[in-house]
């Protein structure tokens, strides 16, 4: 399953670009509304309060629903699976990987929890995001914070730095369809937390029980050493 979410996407872009550009080889067969509750089954605890966060535009209304696409019959195994399902969201990207992916779960439903397979990583220096998701970015400290780091990231050759811990996979760039070069990366090894946890420490960072969201955070400049203010970590991490 694929999941793409923007607070700029409306439901009706969607559609309107699936007819003009459907994904190649595949037909669409079946569209679900989803409830965005129905994302969140058992509440959602977010792990920064998002409505401080600065956006230059407007937001589209939440919304969101799931596509299944089916191979076309003369497309062999190789082309791709049978189908693939993509989630579509209209909401802000880091806190829709908050809600799926770093939610504290009962022990007994352990097994419903965990990272995305992969991620892709894409800056843009006038993309209207309210933060970068590269290396020292909001998304990557979340992803530390709730133990929720993908195998793979997808990242942008130009302008966007890969996350601690992970190493090029391959030694070619995949180019996307708008010519993007980006480089596949593999996680080799958990970022050591204590260290991260102690050189924070040392440059004076506390990290607050409250939910504040950091101005400063609200940036393309990530901030490659400390937490973003505000950001809920386990106990442990709390001192």
């Amino acid at each position: 399953m694929f999941c793409r979410c923007d607070y700029w996407l409306t439901r009706d872009d969607v559609f309107e670009s699936l007819g003009r550009q459907p994904i190649a080889g595949y037909k669409r067969i079946g569209v679900v509304t989803v409830e965005l509750a129905d994302l969140v089954p058992r509440g959602f605890r977010p792990h920064l309060d998002y409505r401080r966060r600065e956006v230059p535009f407007a937001e589209v209304d939440p919304w969101a629903a799931f596509v299944v696409f089916e191979r076309e019959r003369d497309h062999s195994n190789g082309h791709g699976a049978a189908r693939i399902g993509v989630l579509f969201v209209g909401a802000d990207a880091i806190e829709t990987f908050d809600a799926l992916y770093c939610q504290e779960t009962p022990e007994a439903a352990e097994s419903d929890r965990g990272a995305p397979f992969g991620l892709l990583l894409q800056d843009h220096g006038f993309g209207g995001n309210w933060t970068a998701f590269g290396r020292g970015s909001v998304l990557e400290w979340l992803a530390i914070a709730a133990d929720a780091l993908p195998l793979w990231t997808l990242v942008g050759a130009t302008g966007t730095e890969p996350w601690r811990g992970y190493e090029p996979a391959t030694e070619l760039p995949h180019v996307s369809a708008y010519g993007d070069a980006r480089v596949l990366y593999q996680r080799m090894a958990a970022p050591d937390i204590d260290a991260l946890r102690a050189g924070a420490f040392e440059r004076g960072h506390r990290f607050p029980h409250r939910l504040v969201a950091s101005a400063a955070w609200a940036s393309f400049e990530p901030e490659h050493d400390d937490p973003p203010q505000g950001l809920r970590f386990p106990t442990a991490w709390q001192g």
